[in-house]
């Protein structure tokens, strides 16, 4: 134990001293070439010293320097080639002239340049930054132990960038043959690292067990083509003899042209393989956020390839950026293997980078295809016809960009987060199940029951606001769930039930089993199936309220005599019996007189749940109007009508209604009946039953009185003598 903490604090501190070291060398080197340096850069794959472009105010510019320019000498002395010309270079002194001899068009021309200029602290400052941020993630990957053979890759690879990018190679004047021949070294064995790595990513796949001998393949590669740098670079730059039959030229386009395109490829190629086809969602969202950082690098590889082959000049500044873009492997190696349960990692991969970085691929794609296009319309369409021609293929393309960003984002779901399409197609199954289910109880019995099961909530309960006062109430709950609205606070998560920016509930879920808390996706789901819930309860809601009676919960008048309306049409094409009840609560009036009107709407209520508790399931009833109420029997005769009528009037007769001052209230109710038989309209039959009504009225009330036949007499019980249950004129 002792031993392994001495080896990693060793490897930390020797980490550490070298690059701060080789920093504060390029720092210095820096300083000194700023001193000797003419502001011009040359072509180093010319024969000779050609000036490819010249910096704008530097003094090569001031002096009268052009890009094409080839210099012949410098200081008196002949110079050959580039490397004759940095060894001449580093006797330049700040402010001492320094006369050149240049050809230009066929023409010599001698020209005194005056060197000196400032550091390009920028570009000083992106190389140490990112040097800096290697070096954290292998210090970081130290502090984890070096057992895994994962963290050993990582601190390797991240070691080797901080140290190629501290070597002091790009400076003035003076060549640094270790320097050039560490970096050659150190390239070639991240090519074999990073690849090493990205196959563990994020674990060994089954192919790379079976074939062990693909990983000293990826070191042969990479250090092969380092060593075959180097050695080039050493022959013929150090030595001065060609040994090999390649030129540094050559090597030198074979590495930045080939070698690290490959690299790049077969990195995205690895983690994209274990991105798609690990079997467990975590792997495949840690392999997708390396693979989000891969891409960029990828896509600058390959541009910026292409560009230096097509003979565009890339800026100085380019080049801190690849490193800079680099730096996102290892961060991103890091994360993937230590610190991905301290952030929701399926909402970095896809709302962060992934989505991002393919984004910004298909951007770049649609930039070069219109400008490609606008080349080729110039081309083949002159004069007035071109500006139209290029806004017909800009427009055309603009309407082709969008569908395919959407469909590239499908195809990333369901490749990538499968587990994530297919809980949002339960959702929204689910979604589309609650109209069908009727009235808002039942739905929102549903909701829980299903959001807890999909989600594996502890429980699920679901609030309801009042349209007039806004105050919640609970609609539905699942077993388990605490009483939220006396207080206790839900161990859980809330999410609104939003209509149209109006609160309207909200959904309330308790942990995950295991105690576990919802990933942000999760939640983003959850917000999906709210809002998605909430239009349906509010037209649900809407609904209710415009066809049941708000008091009672009955159909409204305009409801049931709907009802009746259907009912009659399908009696009297049928040939079907139809049966018509008119129920009104006797001395409904003396209830109100003596005991308020709270108390009389509480009998209203209680007599609808009791008159609405006795129907069939295919029976209507609904509020008349005051205390009267119509029930449409489909189906039904006479016999049968007055059956069901005795038995709701005994329930009426039963039932007790508590009051805050004195006994229960008790109440009776008279019903008349109306059949089919010769009726053709519902005006008709409705006045029937109200005829049948009165004569139950007049008989002595709390009695069944079919509009044919005798009133079906009830003995009035003795508890049901009181002053509003005499016999009076009133109903």
């Amino acid at each position: 134990m002792h031993a392994d903490r001495f080896t990693r604090a060793a490897l930390a501190w020797a980490l550490l001293l070298s690059v701060l070291g080789l920093l504060f060398v390029q720092g210095e080197e820096a300083w000194r070439g700023s001193r000797r340096r003419l502001g011009f850069v040359a072509d180093e794959e010319a024969q000779g010293v050609l000036v490819e472009s010249v910096m704008p105010g530097q003094p090569a510019d001031r002096a009268g320097l052009r890009p094409g320019d080839r210099i012949l000498a410098a200081a008196g002395r002949s110079v050959a080639d580039l490397s004759e010309y940095e060894r001449v270079g580093t006797g330049f002194r700040r402010g001492r002239p320094v006369p050149l001899r240049i050809e230009r068009g066929g023409e010599i021309l001698d020209l005194k340049v005056v060197p000196g200029g400032t550091p390009r602290w920028g570009l000083l400052a992106m190389s140490c930054l990112t040097a800096l941020g290697f070096l954290g993630v292998a210090l970081l990957a130290l502090t984890r132990g070096i057992g895994d053979m994962r963290v050993r890759l990582l601190f390797g690879f991240a070691a080797a960038g901080a140290l190629e990018i501290a070597l002091p190679i790009n400076v003035v004047g003076r060549v640094l043959p270790a320097a050039v021949s560490a970096y050659y070294l150190l390239t070639g064995l991240q090519i074999g690292l990073e690849l090493h790595l990205a196959s563990l990513t994020p674990e060994r796949p089954r192919w790379l067990r079976a074939r062990p001998w693909i990983v000293p393949l990826y070191y042969g590669a990479g250090l092969g083509l380092g060593l075959a740098s180097c050695a080039t670079y050493l022959s013929q730059e150090v030595i001065g003899r060609r040994i090999f039959p390649w030129t540094m030229d050559e090597i030198g386009r074979l590495l930045d042209e080939v070698g690290l395109p490959v690299w790049a490829l077969a990195v995205t190629l690895l983690l994209a393989s274990q991105a798609l086809r690990h079997p467990e969602p975590r792997g495949r969202q840690q392999a997708g956020l390396v693979l989000a950082a891969a891409i960029p690098w990828l896509l600058f590889i390959v541009s910026s390839t292409v560009l230096e082959r097509s003979g565009v000049p890339l800026p100085d500044w380019v080049w801190p950026l690849e490193t800079l873009i680099l730096l996102g492997h290892p961060v991103a190696f890091f994360a993937a293997i230590f610190r991905y349960h301290l952030f929701d990692l399926e909402l970095v991969v896809r709302r962060g980078l992934l989505y991002t970085t393919l984004t910004g691929a298909l951007m770049l794609v649609f930039y070069a295809a219109l400008g490609a296009g606008g080349a080729i319309f110039s081309r083949l369409v002159a004069g007035s016809e071109t500006v139209w021609s290029a806004a017909s293929a800009t427009l055309l393309l603009g309407l082709v960009f969008s569908p395919l960003r959407s469909s590239l984002h499908r195809v990333i779901d369901r490749r990538f987060f499968p587990e994530r399409e297919a809980l949002r197609r339960r959702l929204i199954d689910l979604a589309a199940e609650l109209p069908a289910l009727g009235k808002l109880p039942r739905m929102g019995g549903h909701l829980v029951e299903r959001t807890a099961s999909i989600f594996t909530a502890r429980w699920v309960a679901l609030l309801i606001a009042h349209p007039e006062t806004g105050l919640m109430s609970v609609l539905a709950a699942t077993p388990g769930a605490p009483d939220i609205l006396g207080g206790s606070e839900p161990d859980g998560l809330s999410v609104p039930l939003l209509s149209r920016e109006r609160p309207i509930g909200a959904l309330v879920l308790g942990r995950k089993e295991g105690s576990r808390s919802y990933p942000a996706e999760e939640i983003d789901l959850l917000n999906l199936l709210a809002h998605h819930a909430a239009i349906v309860f509010e037209n649900a809601r809407l609904f209710q309220s415009a066809t049941y009676e708000g008091l009672t919960g009955l159909l409204r008048r305009e409801a049931i005599l709907e009802r009746l309306d259907g009912e009659l049409e399908r009696a009297l094409r049928y040939d079907r019996p139809l049966t018509l009840a008119m129920a009104d609560l006797d001395h409904f009036k003396k209830v109100n007189d003596n005991h308020g009107h709270l108390a009389g709407d509480a009998l209203l209520r209680r007599a609808a749940e009791v008159l609405a508790g006795g129907l069939r399931g295919s029976d209507w009833i609904g509020r008349y109007g005051g205390e009267e109420f119509l029930l449409v029997l489909p189906e039904t005769g006479i016999e049968g009508a007055a059956a069901l009528a005795e038995k709701v009037r005994g329930r009426i007769e039963e039932m007790t209604v508590p009051v805050e001052a004195g006994p229960p209230i008790r109440a009776t109710v008279s019903i008349g009946l109306a059949t089919l038989s010769g009726k053709l309209t519902a005006r008709e039959l409705i006045s029937e039953a109200d005829r049948a009504l009165y004569e139950a009225k007049a008989g002595g009330r709390n009695r069944v009185c079919p509009s044919e036949g005798d009133c079906q007499k009830a003995m009035i019980k003795p508890a049901l003598a009181s002053p509003w249950n005499s016999p009076s004129p009133e109903s």
